[in-house]
């Protein structure tokens, strides 16, 4: 496809397209989607790749979603997310494309950041861009025709900036809550990054084979399982998506235990979880139950078709997931002085607790959020 032939994907989408060097079996990210485009036009060029569409408008993806089936393209996914926080692991895509989307970041940078962040190395990112919506003609006439008609409510400054990135239910018995699922934390660094010293040249890594040594570019890039003796089988993307894995869209509730019972060594990331519209009142009724058991709920989960356990408890009424990792997963400290016999002295002990006693305090400050579940004495 030609830029004189750009079809669904309009003369943007297909130079887009053309600038992304895309190669069959890649995985690639498609940021403000809307109705699909250039997604669905970059999908049907990777019969056995993956793409993933993004949008912050649910809507749209459902339209896009529906476009694809009706054009018979099944190698694509959608999640709700902001251009700023993406749900998904450090180089994870071979390419990402923005084809309406850059200028209306209310963060420029910080989105940037994220999408070099999700590119593997080498990756490459392709985006139209232009000047700020208010100075183009293409969007301010349209922006201004519809805030003469719309009057949009002021923000509330106290909303918390949250995008779910995971839709499913909790299992519990015979009783299922829609949820969905936001990242609880953010990490916030320095933005550095690695340069040469001598001229502020940033850092490239590059990829070689061990085989023939040669550099090896990112459309020939693959996973593989060691099967012993050197020999690998490759493992695709379609590999993964058919696997049956039984908790990709349910929270399964498998036991109940105190939490003293959890070592945090196996804690690795945590989850705000809230209640669908139908699902508000199971919600509140199994959190106030697990709060008052003084108990945690371990459960099984899958995010991004890898399965991992999971620890549900109660913060501020919200349900808290915190995902795991798995006991052969914590390494065995292997330390020289594990083997010595240290004399330690009873007096040095009981100085070392009174200081411990002495600098012991409140470590987090207490809630000031009101309850919202009351349940009845009656």
């Amino acid at each position: 496809m030609g830029l004189g032939d750009h079809g669904s994907a309009g003369p943007v989408g297909a130079a887009i397209i053309e600038g992304l060097d895309i190669a069959d079996g890649h995985r690639h990210l498609d940021i403000a989607s809307g109705t699909g485009e250039p997604g669905l036009s970059i999908a049907k060029r990777l019969p056995t790749g993956r793409v993933v569409l993004t949008d912050l408008v649910p809507e749209m993806l459902d339209i896009a979603t529906r476009r694809a089936r009706a054009q018979g393209v099944a190698n694509i996914e959608t999640t709700v997310c902001s251009a700023d926080d993406l749900p998904f692991d450090d180089a994870t895509f071979d390419s990402v494309s923005v084809r309406f989307g850059y200028m209306f970041f209310p963060d420029v940078a910080k989105a940037t950041a994220e999408f070099a962040r999700v590119l593997k190395p080498g990756g490459r990112l392709c985006s139209s861009v232009w000047v700020k919506p208010e100075e183009n003609p293409w969007t301010a006439i349209a922006m201004r025709a519809i805030a003469a008609e719309t009057v949009v409510a002021p923000p509330d400054r106290d909303a918390p900036d949250l995008r779910s990135f995971w839709k499913g239910s909790i299992g519990f018995g015979l009783v299922s809550i829609p949820v969905k699922a936001y990242k609880a934390t953010e990490e916030r660094g320095l933005g550095l990054h690695q340069v040469h010293a001598a001229d502020g040249g940033r850092i490239r890594l590059s990829r070689y084979c061990e085989i023939d040594g040669a550099e090896v570019p990112a459309s020939e890039v693959g996973r593989a399982a060691d099967t012993g003796g050197g020999d690998v089988v490759l493992i695709t993307d379609e590999d993964l998506a058919g696997l049956p894995v039984p908790t990709l869209r349910t929270i399964a509730v498998h036991t109940f235990a105190p939490p003293s019972q959890i070592d945090p060594l196996y804690l690795s990331r945590s989850y705000y979880l809230e209640p669908d519209t139908d699902g508000v009142r199971p919600y509140v009724l199994f959190a106030e139950a697990l709060r008052r058991s003084g108990k945690v709920a371990v459960v099984k989960v899958a995010f991004r078709q890898r399965e991992t356990l999971g620890m549900l408890r109660v913060r501020d009424n919200v349900l808290v997931l915190e995902t795991m990792v798995w006991p052969a997963e914590i390494r065995t400290p292997d330390f020289p002085f594990l083997d010595e016999d240290v004399d330690v002295r009873l007096p040095e002990l009981k100085a070392a607790t009174a200081l411990i006693d002495c600098l012991s305090g409140t470590s987090t400050p207490p809630s000031t959020r009101t309850p919202t579940a009351r349940p009845s004495t009656s």
